[in-house]
């Protein structure tokens, strides 16, 4: 759109964790379980994805869960290894791998690969992985206010909250679904709703490299390389890389970081600020009437929505012409 003049706006799509409902604030000693957020059969992976998926997880002794969202209802499901998996190994695991199939070496060899999580606020290099100055501190919890839920029918409590989900499930897993009737480049610019539904909740997510996969985690600073996972090989050191629940704790604060930047707040103020980067490149046809600054509540010329705790914007072409 930008290269034909028409000035655009790329919005994520945000979740809808209103409350905060069912966060996770702790990490276990090792992963237990792996869950995969759906809401119809045509949002699983295929058959052959499944497959690798189901014995990567086995292998490393977790769980695989599959996750229904359907009519206000979360189902979780778990699914049967075709591995046989030695409990008394998986309970005594070494710490320093804390996953059965990884030894304490593959699991240092798969966190030097994907290079491991910096917490934020942490003054390693003197930034944060989020790209801020270690000088300013870790970010507050919850730089934005709790929304009211939205009433009767319309209520969004009923998709996130679950005691079991935070019981079950240490990662959530997000991949590309196998939708045979679509276009393969429709599935491929499918949005990332799943992973922000994970990143609500606070749970470490890794995954299949969609482009929302990969953007989302560019836009919120959340390590690229744990969405990057195509193979079961890939996926296995993946899950090497996790392990530890130092680097867990670490992923839980990016995964909340990263949901604050896609909560329903940060859309809807980046879309004023777009609309203030674009008021500031264009100038009106004297046919549309545009309300003067001082009738617009909270809008004023020094565009008030630069808030401290958002990503900037991508930077927009001047076009050529304004609509």
């Amino acid at each position: 759109l930008n290269a034909q003049g028409v000035p655009a706006v790329a919005m994520p799509h945000p979740h809808s964790n209103l409350g905060g409902w069912s966060v996770a604030h702790t990490s276990r000693p090792r992963v237990r379980g792996v869950g995969f957020v759906y809401a119809d059969r045509q949002s699983l992976p295929s058959t052959e994805d499944l497959a690798f998926i189901l014995s990567s997880v086995c292998a490393h002794g977790a769980v695989l869960y599959l996750v229904r969202t359907h009519n206000g209802e979360i189902n979780i499901v778990p699914q049967k290894c075709n591995i046989q998996i030695d409990e008394d190994a998986a309970a005594g695991a070494d710490s320093s791998a804390a996953l059965v199939g990884c030894s304490s070496r593959a699991a240092a060899q798969a966190a030097r690969n994907g290079v491991p999580p910096q917490c934020p606020g942490s003054a390693a290099g003197g930034q944060t992985a989020l790209g801020r100055n270690a000088a300013e501190g870790e970010l507050p919890d919850a730089p934005y206010p709790a929304m009211p839920d939205l009433p009767d029918s319309n209520s969004q409590r009923e998709y996130y909250h679950s005691s079991e989900l935070l019981r079950l499930i240490d990662l959530g897993l997000a991949w590309r679904p196998h939708r045979a009737s679509e276009d393969p480049l429709m599935v491929s610019f499918r949005d990332g709703t799943r992973l922000a539904w994970w990143w609500a909740h606070g749970i470490p997510t890794i995954g299949f490299p969609t482009h929302a996969h990969l953007e989302s985690a560019l836009r919120t600073g959340y390590p690229v390389h744990l969405l990057n996972a195509s193979t079961g090989p890939e996926l296995s050191a993946v899950l090497c890389s996790v392990s530890r629940p130092g680097v867990r704790d670490c992923l839980r604060q990016h995964a909340r970081r990263a949901a604050e930047l896609t909560s329903p707040q940060a859309s809807a103020r980046d879309w004023l600020r777009a609309i203030c980067r674009l008021g500031s490149i264009c100038t009106p046809p004297t046919s549309v009437v545009v309300p003067r600054p001082q009738d617009v509540g909270g809008i004023n010329k020094s565009c008030p929505f630069e808030h401290p705790h958002l990503p900037p914007l991508l930077k927009l072409h001047e076009p050529s012409g304004c609509l």
